[in-house]
């Protein structure tokens, strides 16, 4: 940087000020660029991830909402499908047979530094980020039965949570990483549990065919659905299984629900009107389902951002599932994937 000593710079200005200044600059510069690298926030905090079957090798993408621009994030032999964003957005794991059997695995944010955390675990029917990041529960097994792990990414090392074999739905983490909550399907067990990783408690929360557990991001409450005469209903229920209410029944199937992150709402899906379309539902259960999607096409798999300002969610509407994204109204429909294949798996 060349200073003409001869400029006059005004009052409070001097040729080693502006040094000084430049110098802050760049490291404020090279600092944003950093933390952009790291995700956790960075670049990277605002992309969804998602599988795709484009060329024939199904692989994950990352996908910018306001641009459109697409990434490939993998490529390899095998077929590499759910991803999911770590908590602090600087992980994504997903679940892959490239070595001949369903695994998860682990890469960074941009896709790089691919791991397989936990060999010999296979095969994973299903997984679960804990919240701080670092430890991962994991479903083993198939329809006709499987047990739970708890694999640490830190320390490379599985523990069993549930120690019989039994048909089990793997269900989410407490907010506070103390309990991983999951649904038996069949048997004098049927109904939620919810079992401590650190310790031995096992808490049986209902009982019957309840499925699909979700917990809430401020845990006190428990998402999940209930079947009965010919529907699929949402309930929710206290942690130690108080507090049980209906939230939503109606003709069809309710599904594919997502808790907002301050804890307040759902966005699920419903067929009541002969095909799917996505609703959004306060829990304080005194106000109707908000309808977000009209159309004669199969709207699915919604997911908040994580400002909770806008929906993410699938769309056969030009005969295969693409991505889109849309405001808490319904309002700004915008298509953010085009490919001819369908885009089911996302993460937001």
């Amino acid at each position: 940087m060349n200073i003409d000593k001869s400029q006059n710079y005004g009052a409070g200005y001097s040729p080693t000020g502006l040094i000084r200044f430049a110098l802050a600059v760049g490291c404020i510069a090279l600092a944003t660029l950093l933390s952009a690298s790291c995700g956790g926030g960075g670049g990277n905090g605002d992309a969804a991830v998602y599988s795709s079957n484009e060329d024939g090798l199904t692989g994950i993408y990352m996908v910018d909402p306001s641009s459109g621009s697409v990434t490939r994030l993998t490529s390899t032999a095998g077929e590499d499908s759910t991803p999911v964003w770590s908590p602090d957005r600087r992980r994504i794991a997903f679940i892959s047979d490239r070595t001949g059997s369903p695994n998860v695995w682990v890469m960074g944010a941009d896709g790089g530094s691919e791991e397989l955390p936990f060999r010999d675990m296979e095969p994973v029917a299903d997984f679960r980020w804990a919240p701080d990041s670092n430890r991962i529960s994991l479903l083993l097994g198939d329809e006709s039965g499987g047990r739970i792990f708890i694999g640490d990414l830190e320390a490379g090392t599985t523990e069993l949570l549930t120690t019989e074999e039994e048909r089990v739905q793997l269900g989410g983490w407490s907010p506070d990483g103390e309990w991983v909550v999951y649904a038996v399907l069949d048997g004098d067990r049927a109904g939620l549990h919810k079992k401590n990783p650190r310790g031995v408690q096992e808490i049986k929360i209902t009982s019957g065919s309840d499925t699909n557990p979700v917990w809430s991001p401020k845990g006190d409450l428990i998402a999940f659905n209930r079947p009965g005469d010919g529907v699929l209903s949402i309930f929710v229920v206290g942690p130690d299984g108080d507090d049980e209410k209906v939230l939503y029944n109606t003709t069809g199937a309710d599904t594919s629900f997502e808790w907002s992150p301050d804890g307040r709402r759902l966005v699920f899906v419903s067929d009541q009107d002969g095909n799917r379309e996505i609703y959004m539902i306060d829990v304080n259960g005194e106000d109707a389902p908000v309808r977000l999607t009209r159309n004669r096409a199969s709207d699915d798999y919604p997911h908040w951002s994580k400002d909770g300002k806008r929906i993410l969610f699938s769309s056969d509407n030009d005969g295969d599932f693409d991505l889109y994204t849309m405001h808490l109204d319904g309002s700004s429909q915008r298509r953010i994937t085009t490919s001819d294949t369908d885009e089911v798996e996302s993460d937001w």
